[in-house]
């Protein structure tokens, strides 16, 4: 039997109805390549976690999966009552969540580390603090690790000999990896992935105590794949050196490129906006499009507002955040939303937008931020560069390698800086006009068309 090549579209499932953002967007773009392309000598497999096996998907099935993504909205309301409420439901889950993770990581703990901090996680302390020679024996410990799992279940087969499984999406969030790398050494198939960033391991005080979860399973990712794609060379470079850090064997590692594209519209007219955006005018607001966490940086574009608001309120326009809740914001929303004098007027808040509508964002906005403190690569400043709207980022991590010199770029703490750049582009025509000509000369944005091609290519060359 001639081998096969699997595309993993679990994480599609995952998001029926929701909008395809970050990792979900390339599983979801790569996917629908196959499918538009034709390409008969891909498959499609999904990961039941209820049945805890890999099932064939069919192309039927696929098309009806991917149309439900992107194309509903989910607005939310702009105003304090209906904030206050979102944030007290996703405080409840965040806690929920909390508790589940610290169980996990206790048990995903190397057995020699795992009992010194058994009772500090019982007694609800924050334990990553505490590993005060945790790198070391971190070190000691990964670096002659190998996978290892219970007695092969041979009813929990799938892969031929030679197949290839690419799994572009959350793989660590739903997939048993110690599971699929014991199949992977009794079958002999050949596994792919992409791994988006180091960001837990490089700036773990942005990810609310998840360095340790995350370590493991980078680790054991890198140890089950044969071929490893990274989006930027910035994060390429950090795997190579996490690699070389954790004494691990050396792995392929390639590029994907991601697409900046977005799905467009024939005029603005045929646009039904939410009512949340529908006094918005054409030039006179500032988009940023991000999932709301610590990293990302709103912090600083509500400080950002707060002293425009002070000193050129004449001339101040809205900000827009396009994106969901993440962690360690509920403090900043109550914050934000107990600020009557910027909200809901002058910032407002939309999550779970389509892609039409974010489309027209873009398309309408007068620039864009991005002040994020570390990035795998940073699509927003792509997609806003795509649209012809000058985009004022971080100048951090991966970030001026997407924008190169269309962008400009300020060290994301610097808030006096901030203040005069935006406040600039907000009122100098002139200046706004000169950026977005030469983006609109010079610049030429990647389709995900293309990069998906690549990427294909690249995967047929596996031997």
């Amino acid at each position: 039997m001639a081998s096969q090549k699997y595309l993993d579209v679990s994480t599609c499932f995952r998001f029926q109805g929701k909008s395809p953002v970050g990792i979900v967007r390339t599983e979801y773009m790569v996917a629908k390549y196959i499918l538009d392309n034709e390409l008969g000598d891909f498959q499609f497999c999904k990961f039941d976690t209820d049945q805890n096996r890999f099932l064939n998907v069919s192309r039927q099935e696929l098309e009806r999966v991917l149309s439900s993504i992107g194309t509903q909205e989910t607005i939310n309301a702009s105003t304090s009552e209906s904030c206050g409420t979102s944030l007290l439901s996703i405080k409840k889950k965040i806690k929920s969540r909390l508790k589940s993770t610290a169980k996990q990581i206790y048990h995903r703990m190397p057995p020699e580390v795992a009992p010194h901090f058994k009772q500090i996680a019982l007694d609800g302390i924050d334990f990553i603090h505490g590993l005060k020679d945790y790198r070391q024996r971190k070190k000691q410990y990964f670096s002659s690790r190998k996978i290892t799992s219970d007695k092969y279940d041979a009813d929990w087969h799938f892969f031929q000999k030679d197949d290839i499984y690419i799994n572009l999406g959350l793989m660590w969030d739903f997939l048993p990896v110690k599971k699929l790398y014991n199949e992977k050494k009794k079958i002999e198939f050949k596994v792919v992935s992409v791994i988006y960033d180091l960001i837990p391991f490089i700036v773990p005080e942005y990810c609310n105590g998840m360095h340790h979860q995350f370590l493991s399973s980078i680790v054991d990712l890198i140890w089950l794949s044969n071929d490893i794609y990274c989006i930027s060379d910035h994060t390429l470079n950090d795997v190579s050196q996490f690699i070389k850090e954790m004494g691990m064997p050396s792995r392929k590692l390639n590029r994907i490129y991601l697409g900046t594209d977005i799905v467009k519209s024939e005029n603005n007219e045929e646009i039904q906006l939410p009512d949340q955006f529908k006094d918005l005018k054409s030039g006179n607001f500032i988009l940023f499009v991000s999932t709301i966490e610590a990293r990302k940086n709103h912090e600083l574009v509500y400080q950002v507002w707060r002293q425009l608001y002070r000193t050129k309120k004449e001339h101040l326009l809205p900000v827009i955040f396009v994106g969901m809740m993440g962690w360690t914001v509920g403090d900043l929303f109550t914050k934000i939303q107990l600020d009557t004098r910027l909200f809901p007027e002058y910032i407002k808040w939309g999550h779970g937008v389509s892609d039409t509508t974010l489309e027209w964002l873009y398309k309408n906005c007068r620039f864009t931020v991005f002040p994020s403190h570390y990035e795998g690569w940073g699509l927003p400043v792509a997609e806003s560069l795509s649209h012809g709207k000058i985009c004022i980022s971080s100048n951090a991590a991966s970030l001026p390698e997407v924008g190169t010199e269309y962008a400009e770029y300020i060290n994301p703490i610097d808030i006096k800086e901030w203040v005069n750049v935006v406040g600039e582009y907000m009122t100098n025509d002139d200046l706004l006009k000169k950026r977005e000509e030469k983006i609109r000369c010079e610049y030429v944005p990647f389709l995900w068309k293309d990069g998906c091609e690549k990427f294909i290519e690249s995967i047929k060359d596996i031997e």
